[in-house]
């Protein structure tokens, strides 16, 4: 690696990195969901060194994008920043894979298509497309951090360095290039107008859909869990559809995402992006899942098939379930009007279906 001195470029290389990496050397969720980025942490070179196959793969994963030359800052970005260039084509890299400082060092080309962490001593993090991640890991991503975890629970690091892996591990655990945040707005206008029917969100305006398409309404209580997340997702793919859009309404203005199909991306969303209620359609709005802002419900709504495909259970004992929800739990006058209204909502699927 070369040194770079002049204090201007300096400054203007390493701040390229400002809107993707914070102070914490946490990838941003902003810059994450915007380049539509997966992240996997893998297995510190200098502890693991039989995994040699790591520094091969990313090696044939950066020579495949024929960067000529890439460059390595130190983070956090301060008065004591080093900056180098790298050729990722040569021998040179293997130097930053064993960096043996006290500084983390990131990876990147300055059109920033991905980013390298070395955290010295604990591990690497590649971040990027999915697809140059997953030539990085040589794996599919769920595997390679099941093999990143196990390793992390082995029991022979320094808690503080366990901890730390920890907190890595489950900060990048569904972040798999699957959610691209809409930011054109161009598209903002699309999404406003596709779901102008629904917006804003009510009762009534749900109701109406359901009375018009013929369509089938559950609640489930509160929020959508893992084994329904999965239902959900297996039931959308087995229809055609690989993607989604979700429009977040816990903002004021409208936010709105293109969500790839998959467990992970409907976890991320419910928990993460989204946690103060959501709707999500396909571009021909054939379902519609609806997440209560305030949750106490999430509600699945379409074909009688795609609801009961998608909830695991029949229509009839999904309600029997919902109904004891409501009857066993104390309410709110509120809180009682609005679950009476969802219950009313639910009871049109049994004249659809009578």
């Amino acid at each position: 690696m070369q040194e770079i001195f002049d204090k201007s470029q300096i400054k203007s290389i390493s701040d390229l990195l400002s809107p993707v990496i914070d102070k914490f050397d946490n990838v941003l969720n902003t810059w994450i969901s915007t380049h539509r980025w997966a992240i996997v942490p893998i297995i510190s070179l200098k502890h693991f060194y039989p995994e040699k196959r790591y520094s091969e793969w990313i090696l044939n994963a950066v020579s495949s994008l024929q960067y000529s030359q890439c460059y390595v800052a130190t983070t956090p970005r301060d008065s004591d920043t080093h900056v180098y260039t790298i050729n990722p084509l040569s021998d040179e890299i293997t130097s930053f894979f064993y960096y043996s400082g006290t500084q983390v060092l990131a990876l990147f080309p300055d059109t920033l298509e991905f980013v390298i962490l070395n955290l010295p001593n604990i591990c690497l993090i590649v971040a990027g497309p999915k697809t140059f991640v997953t030539k990085c890991v040589g794996t599919s991503l769920s595997t390679a951090r099941t093999i990143f975890i196990e390793w992390v629970g082995d029991g022979i690091k320094r808690k503080e360095i366990e901890n730390r892996l920890v907190h890595i591990y489950k900060r990048y655990k569904r972040t798999n290039g699957d959610i691209l945040l809409l930011k054109e707005s161009i598209n903002l206008v699309y999404i406003q107008e596709k779901f102008s029917r629904i917006l804003p969100v009510d009762i009534y305006n749900i109701r109406e859909l359901i009375v018009m398409n013929k369509w089938v309404a559950i609640a489930i209580p509160e929020k959508i869990q893992l084994m329904e997340s999965e239902w959900l997702a297996l039931t959308i793919r087995q229809m055609g559809y690989t993607s989604c859009y979700v429009v977040d309404l816990g903002v004021e203005t409208i936010k709105a995402y293109e969500v790839n199909i998959s467990l992970d991306a409907l976890v991320s969303i419910q928990e993460e992006l989204c946690p103060f209620g959501f709707i999500m359609a396909p571009d021909d709005l054939s379902f519609l899942v609806y997440s209560d802002p305030e949750g106490y419900f999430f509600l699945i709504i379409g074909s009688n098939d795609f609801v009961e495909n998608s909830i695991g259970t029949s229509i009839k004992v999904a309600m029997d379930i919902f109904q004891d929800y409501v009857e066993q739990s104390e309410w709110e006058s509120g809180e009682i009007s609005l679950l009476e209204r969802v219950l009313e909502l639910m009871k049109i699927n049994q004249d659809i279906n009578s």
